[in-house]
């Protein structure tokens, strides 16, 4: 045999052996990658009854979720219904103060201004001036006078650890002694975007008619969240 033929029947047999030991490897892998893609397949196609009856679940827990809302709605309406009052909580501003003879005296003419709204200095000049207290005589006895004297000193802004006393503060000189909380320049610059002719309606009156507008100013809250001004 020539050494052409030889070279040529290596050959051939080398394919052979090639095709007998890695040909059906190949074949093999390639069926299994095959069936592993379509199990695949199946595996993450939902089965449509189980689709739908998920589906109706879900549509069910929503009706039953928008019931339970409806349901909390209603019972809330209800105790609205029975006050609208804001219980005392963290809303608010100032600390709740409770002195029956400061409720009594001061809370009987005008709003019950928190002691926390203006310095001590303020308050003892207003409770000198009792007699032409902004145009009235609201003289009280020199015991009386005293004991809320001391409890507005004792509640007032400088011993105050409310933020918003601390930036009334900020906003007076030294030497300012605002006899309204109306006329600091904390308040001021809250209440600019008002206009003047708001604080004349009806219900309102004037800018010391806090709770006109701050439903809840005798419970320490002034959150702007919940203000609410008067049309008429």
């Amino acid at each position: 045999m020539s050494i052409f033929n030889q070279k040529i029947l290596s050959r051939v047999l080398l394919v052979i052996l090639i095709l007998l030991f890695c040909g059906p490897s190949w074949t093999g892998l390639s069926v299994f990658a095959t069936h592993s893609n379509e199990y695949e397949h199946e595996e993450n196609e939902p089965d449509q009854e189980e689709g739908e009856e998920s589906e109706s679940k879900r549509v069910d827990t929503n009706t039953k979720s928008k019931d339970n809302r409806n349901l909390d709605s209603s019972a809330l309406s209800e105790k609205q219904k029975e006050t609208t009052r804001v219980k005392p909580n963290a809303k608010s501003d100032f600390p709740l103060l409770s002195y029956p003879v400061w409720k009594e005296e001061c809370g009987s003419c005008h709003t019950l201004y928190h002691p926390g709204l203006l310095p001590e200095r303020s308050w003892k000049l207003i409770m000198e001036g009792l007699p032409d207290h902004f145009g009235e005589d609201a003289s009280l006895d020199s015991v009386t006078q005293q004991q809320i004297l001391v409890f507005l000193t004792q509640h007032a802004a400088e011993n105050s650890t409310a933020r918003k006393s601390q930036k009334i503060l900020k906003s007076l000189s030294s030497s300012d002694i605002p006899l309204r909380f109306t006329k600091t320049p904390y308040y001021i610059h809250k209440h600019e975007d008002i206009k003047p002719n708001v604080y004349k309606r009806k219900s309102i009156g004037s800018p010391a008619n806090c709770s006109a507008c701050h439903k809840d100013a005798d419970l320490g809250i002034f959150n702007e969240r919940s203000v609410k001004i008067p049309k008429l």
